[in-house]
């Protein structure tokens, strides 16, 4: 498998792609704060959204913004040219194995879309300091609580791509997997509304181990180490079933 991976990530690096996808996540970045820069009041009318430096950083990291829409169709992209131009066909013919080949996607799109989270969160951190009041002391504890926000939304975004990796590898048309994606987006862009509601019960509880639930947290004004043990447990184990799930179907498609 280490071959295997290599010879992804040196893929990766010859790619115009990733300097492509850098450029894209600078550019929302920067028209994110535009935006920001209209708001005159600190309030955004009955959403009550604190308009501050600090609050521009951690929703950021949401699934429903520029970047979080744009980061997941890049690597759905990605995977499917994989299976259009015959490189997995010709993985497989090599005598690799079909969980190996998963596995390796998996890994290469949770490394990269990562690597894209990061990066779009330092930019906002950059821009939140520079062009607008942040909101509190940048000190120690501020730090801290700067990196527990990037830790939970990695997490969260791991759990994100092991869904993108399924929908991609199991599909393998791009048309027909961004529409998909889409309509996932609209879905979790409705049940955030929903959760606003008084809501109780079995959603309650799929709402606070899925990666929305953690999304709350990550707007919280403070994060303990016990949510960063929640997060964690809820990730590994989101991200095992779908990878599992994703595994299992993907070894009964036909790829001939």
């Amino acid at each position: 498998m280490s071959n295997l991976l290599r010879a992804e990530l040196v893929k990766i690096r010859k790619s115009k792609s990733l300097k492509v996808m850098i450029g894209i996540i600078f550019g929302f970045a920067m028209f994110s704060a535009l935006i920001y820069s209209t708001i005159d009041n600190k309030t955004d009318g009955a959403l009550s959204f604190v308009v501050d430096g600090r609050s521009i950083f951690t929703s950021s990291f949401s699934f429903s913004n520029n970047v979080g829409i744009v980061i997941p169709i890049v690597l759905i992209m990605y995977l499917c040219v994989e299976f259009s131009n015959g490189t997995v066909r010709n993985k497989i013919i090599a005598g690799n194995s079909k969980s190996k080949i998963y596995l390796v996607n998996f890994i290469v799109v949770t490394a990269l879309g990562a690597l894209y989270v990061i990066l779009n969160a330092i930019l906002s951190f950059l821009i939140a300091v520079i062009f607008f009041d942040y909101g509190k002391a940048i000190n120690g504890a501020e730090v801290v609580h700067i990196l527990k926000v990037t830790l939970l939304g990695c997490l969260m975004y791991i759990s994100l791509f092991s869904f993108v990796t399924l929908l991609a590898m199991i599909i393998k048309k791009t048309g027909v997997s961004v529409v998909l994606y889409l309509l996932f987006v609209i879905v979790v862009s409705v049940f955030q509304i929903v959760h606003q509601l008084e809501m109780g019960g079995v959603l309650e509880f799929i709402f606070k181990v899925s990666p929305l639930g953690q999304m709350i947290v990550i707007m919280k004004d403070s994060i303990s180490g016990m949510d960063i043990v929640k997060s964690l447990i809820n990730n590994v184990v989101i991200t095992g079933m779908i990878g599992t799930l994703g595994t299992v179907l993907f070894q009964k498609i036909d790829l001939k």
